[in-house]
């Protein structure tokens, strides 16, 4: 009986071992905030390799607020659309081409720079605000979060661009 436990044990764990969905370290650390591990998902449709996407979240207890961090790389999945072509929204003046009126949930987006990095800020009033952020010809940054301000998050996302920065030259 103990074998037979035992080898379905062992069995388990070498079928999640090599499961597409890997634990990876702990991403950068970040002021305040705590993050949970990093699992990284292969994209890889039909058998050709085209990145990965790795998540993680951070949460900071005073205030409570959650960051979802998610990072693509590779060369499938990035900012296809140039940023600086996209227009800026505001439901208020609808329709207008930078919100998903009329079918939507009142989202507005707006195109933005910051940290010297093309991006497209998007505010979902019931859901939250979400932020990407256009790293590399193969790779794309972004942050979504329920609970902080456009301005929390593009600030955050000053903070873990240096992180990332400080932890790639270590």
């Amino acid at each position: 009986m103990h074998r037979l436990f035992f080898g379905a044990m062992l069995c388990c764990t070498v079928f999640l071992s090599v499961s597409p969905v890997c634990a990876m370290p702990q991403p950068p650390d970040v002021p305040g905030w705590t993050s949970s591990p990093q699992q990284v998902v292969p994209i890889d449709p039909a058998s050709k390799d085209k990145g990965s996407w790795t998540r993680w979240r951070y949460e900071a207890l005073s205030p409570v607020r959650r960051i979802d961090v998610q990072l693509l790389a590779g060369k499938g999945p990035h900012l296809k659309k140039d940023p600086s072509s996209a227009s800026t929204g505001d439901a208020s003046k609808q329709p207008h081409p930078g919100s998903d009126f009329p079918i939507g949930f009142g989202a507005t987006y707006e195109k933005i720079r910051a940290f010297g990095r093309e991006g497209v800020l998007e505010v979902y009033p019931y859901v939250g605000t979400a932020l990407a952020l256009d790293l590399s010809d193969e790779k794309t940054l972004i942050l979504e979060s329920s609970g902080c301000s456009s301005e929390d998050l593009i600030c955050f996302a000053g903070t873990l661009l240096k992180s990332l920065s400080e932890a790639k030259q270590k």
